[in-house]
């Protein structure tokens, strides 16, 4: 044995996965993330909104970040992890979500996850409100539970290794607590404006300035230090 695959029991996987896989795992990459798509994409207005979050992350987020020599990330199902990691670092996940865990540690190791588009496999997506809030109460328990564990440990990682890769998967982790605390910041900002008489826009103009010149900021720092580190890309996108 090689590798595993990983596999939700409703997926219906593309007849060139296990080749394009072969093709990826050929070039030595431990951990690669197939292209995930939707066989229920057209059900009705909820799996269209996955199917349009996946082709997101598919080409935004993996895609982008391997092919400018960065890591790409674990999600849910239709990955690969090679038998010699599994081997050295188990399969011992503490939380819920574990392709979000199983990230992070190979990124705390500087280990980056390959991307490959060819490898295709078509999940089935929720199709009604009950099952979408199941689903997402899972996934924000877990990402909850990796942000509390894995924050410092990537951000030491992030300053140790010089990864923007790391930097990324913090962000992910923390973002929803820096929207919440940039919206607390900025309902005070807009009180404190209404009470002393500045019209309203002035603050908010001001505000959203600093927020995306400090935003531009970290990601320079991030991207000149990793340019420095001299990563390259962590796949070959399949033609």
């Amino acid at each position: 044995i090689d590798a595993y695959i990983i596999f939700d029991a409703d997926n219906v996987v593309d007849s060139g996965f296990l080749r394009e896989m072969n093709r990826a795992a050929a070039q030595g990459h431990p951990l690669i993330q197939g292209r995930r798509c939707g066989k229920n994409a057209g059900e009705n207005l909820l799996s269209g909104c996955y199917d349009i979050f996946y082709l997101l992350q598919n080409h935004y987020s993996n895609h982008a970040q391997t092919a400018s020599g960065h890591s790409g990330s674990l999600n849910g199902t239709g990955w690969m992890v090679s038998k010699p990691w599994l081997d050295r670092h188990g399969f011992d996940t503490k939380t819920i979500t574990e392709d979000l865990e199983l990230t992070a540690i190979a990124l705390e190791e500087g280990e980056r996850i390959a991307y490959a588009p060819l490898a295709i496999t078509y999940d089935e997506y929720p199709t009604t409100v009950r099952m979408v809030f199941r689903q997402l109460e899972r996934w924000c328990y877990g990402q909850v539970e990796c942000q509390r564990t894995y924050t410092k440990r990537l951000l030491a990682a992030t300053v140790r290794l010089r990864s923007r890769s790391c930097y990324h998967m913090n962000l992910i982790f923390n973002a929803p607590m820096l929207i919440l605390l940039l919206l607390i910041l900025l309902v005070i900002v807009a009180v404190q404006a209404v009470a002393s008489g500045i019209p309203l826009r002035v603050p908010l103009l001001i505000f959203a300035g600093f927020t995306v010149f400090a935003v531009f900021l970290i990601f320079l720092g991030v991207h000149v230090s990793c340019r420095r580190n001299g990563e390259r890309p962590a796949c070959m996108p399949a033609s």
